[in-house]
């Protein structure tokens, strides 16, 4: 009884011990470059001078840095803590407005969040997360015509949502990839003589690397 009650205690500790390699590789502080596949669409209705309602919107490749911080919250567990920055902008959409003779050309530009990132550690190499995020960009649309320019930034913000898989390649580096959106909150803007109500949405998917010190 003796001998397996110490071969049990044995493999307790060595499991736990294992659990614990296990999270330690997902701790501490990283940084990353993500490669992303944006989709920007916007819902705008106009609220004045003409009726109108109508999406627009198009898709982007760039990138953007990530900088984050990881804590060991139980056996299995580990919380990111961190934020991105996207190094380029989204290409919102070209609508073209016959009853003026617009071109509506959107931007979305200096888009950066803030995240918390729960993970389970499924193996020594790998942890899947989730992703809450608040999001934050400036949106820029531009009316021009033969002989009209008209411009406005605004900025929207909201909180998103996302998934993904992390795998460490070495004991530092890892590969990451990650899908998520965020319908940001409606706002509205004057742009000439309309005012106008509008509410982005992004969604995206990206395949980053990185590197855990």
């Amino acid at each position: 009884k003796q001998l397996s009650l110490t071969a049990f205690s044995m493999v307790v500790i060595s499991a736990s011990s294992a659990t614990f390699a296990q999270t330690e590789n997902f701790t501490g502080l990283s940084v990353g470059a993500n490669f992303t596949q944006t989709a920007a669409t916007h819902k705008r209705t106009e609220v004045s001078t003409y009726t109108d309602t109508y999406n627009y919107g198009d898709t982007t490749s760039g990138v953007n840095l990530q900088a984050a911080y990881g804590f060991k919250a139980g056996d299995s567990m580990v919380i990111n803590v961190g934020g991105t920055y996207s190094l380029n902008d989204y290409k919102a959409g070209v609508h073209s407005y016959s009853q003026t003779s617009y071109d509506l050309i959107g931007k979305d530009k200096k888009h950066y969040t803030l995240y918390i990132e729960p993970g389970f550690v499924l193996s020594d190499s790998t942890l899947a997360y989730g992703k809450l995020a608040y999001h934050n960009l400036t949106h820029e649309v531009k009316a021009t015509s033969s002989n009209t320019s008209l411009n406005e930034s605004i900025k929207f913000s909201n909180i998103g949502f996302g998934a993904g898989v992390r795998t460490m390649l070495s004991k530092n580096t890892f590969l990451q990839a990650e899908m998520g959106l965020v319908n940001f909150t409606e706002k509205s803007y004057a742009l000439g003589r309309a005012t106008y109500k509008e509410q982005p949405k992004l969604t995206y998917g990206s395949l980053g690397v990185g590197y855990k010190f």
